[in-house]
């Protein structure tokens, strides 16, 4: 919500331009508790998780909530990271779906910032998106492609060929078998391929299959609605 009026401490004085309409913004008034500068987190250097769950926010908020989170982060937890080997931890910070803040120039600038930052606390930036393309829209997210020392690729559009040839050290054949990884996606039933992946590390490429443990996994990772109800209705069956 934007506001044309002038307030005593409005952005200590500075002149700003309104994303949406262009006019001159003086102050901005909201009331979205993630940008209150408060956290009801309560963890330290020893917690072994923190997991930031956005997905309950309205889909067009969800790009600037997630560089809050990542500011909140980077401020309470990579930069107190101490840089004497014998007291850092080691640490990783994912943020997934990263292209919805892509959108957002000072949000690149600052991932790119804070990315930088982790490597030399000893953190491990990892950037997950649905399609490597993503970054390519924009010189700074192209930087965090440039930058990464592995990349794992998932199936890829085929679309997306040309850029994986250029942004990659994939040779032509390697991107024909990273285009058919996972099998044909209208086999619902077919799992055998679950799993496929290729690994990029340092310029070498390396493809492996990861083992899908249906058992203990397929509640975090499924995402097909009827494979879910099928195990439920199996759960119900084995209990009965």
């Amino acid at each position: 919500e934007y506001e044309k009026t002038e307030t005593r401490d409005t952005f200590l004085g500075k002149k700003h331009i309104c994303p949406c309409c262009g006019k001159d913004l003086h102050a901005i008034n909201g009331v979205r508790c993630y940008f209150d500068g408060q956290s009801t987190i309560d963890a330290d250097a020893s917690t072994r998780v923190i997991n930031i769950d956005l997905s309950a926010l309205p889909e067009k908020e969800r790009g600037v909530a997630m560089l809050v989170a990542t500011d909140f982060m980077n401020e309470q937890y990579i930069k107190k990271n101490s840089m004497n080997p014998l007291k850092a931890h080691k640490m990783i910070l994912l943020n997934d779906e990263v292209q919805k803040s892509l959108i957002y120039e000072e949000g690149r600038v600052f991932l790119n910032d804070v990315y930088a930052t982790a490597r030399k606390r000893n953190v491990s930036p990892w950037a997950i998106t649905q399609a490597l393309k993503n970054f390519d829209k924009y010189p700074e997210s192209q930087d965090i492609i440039k930058n990464a020392t592995t990349i794992m690729l998932l199936k890829q559009d085929i679309m997306d060929r040309d850029f994986l040839k250029k942004a990659t050290p994939l040779t032509d054949a390697e991107i024909d078998k990273v285009i058919s990884q996972g099998g044909d996606p209208d086999d619902k039933d077919d799992d055998s391929r679950k799993g496929e992946l290729c690994l990029i590390d340092n310029g070498k490429v390396v493809f492996v299959k990861v083992d899908y443990l249906v058992e203990s996994e397929a509640d975090v990772v499924e995402t097909d609605i009827r494979k879910i109800q099928k195990m439920h209705e199996k759960r119900k069956e084995a209990a009965s």
